[in-house]
């Protein structure tokens, strides 16, 4: 009986070359269905915080547009740049084909910087803030953890976190206050 002796020698490699190659296949497509549902779900974070700034400032623009005082004004200016800000963030995500490019601009100068006009964004909602007199909120309600207190500011972006609900439902009926008469001072 003749063998080859080559073939023995590397079956444990063909063996193992034919798993990668399924296994790649098959990762990709989990990661292409993953990676968009995760896309989905970041973008729509994205929104929320962006619609929160954009509500916001809209509010005060209208709000404040009949006042001369020069606080006021100077809101009525933060909130004006704040909606110019937000119009100019990107709607979608374009491809790189989609992408124009100027006389000697190349394709990573026009890159869009999401986080960069993110933090340009939430920058001037802080300056719109204090010109107010009005805490900031960074953080959606459903991110806020009720164990800390509300003067903590832990967070990087600056971030109000609070213990109680900040919103009462109106599905459900109001919480009955305590019964006074129960306590002792």
């Amino acid at each position: 009986m003749d063998y080859d002796l080559d073939e023995i020698v590397n079956l444990e490699q063909r063996f193992y070359d034919a798993g990668h190659k399924d296994g790649f296949a098959h990762g990709r497509i989990h990661g292409l269905i993953e990676g968009r549902a995760l896309g989905r779900e970041k973008g729509f974070e994205l929104w929320e915080e962006i619609g929160y700034y954009e509500g916001t400032a809209n509010f005060w623009k209208t709000v404040k547009q009949s006042s001369s005082n020069d606080r006021e004004s100077r809101a009525l200016v933060h909130a004006n740049q704040l909606l110019h800000l937000i119009s100019r963030f990107p709607r979608h995500n374009p491809t790189p084909s989609e992408e124009p490019l100027s006389d000697g601009e190349s394709s990573q100068d026009s890159a869009l910087d999401i986080s960069k006009s993110l933090a340009q964004i939430r920058s001037r909602y802080r300056a719109m803030c204090a010109s107010l007199g009005v805490k900031p909120r960074l953080l959606s309600t459903d991110k806020v953890e009720p164990d800390q207190s509300s003067s903590s500011i832990d967070a990087p972006d600056l971030a109000v976190k609070t213990t109680a609900d900040p919103v009462w439902r109106v599905d459900q009926p109001a919480k009955k206050p305590p019964n006074i008469g129960s306590m002792s001072f």
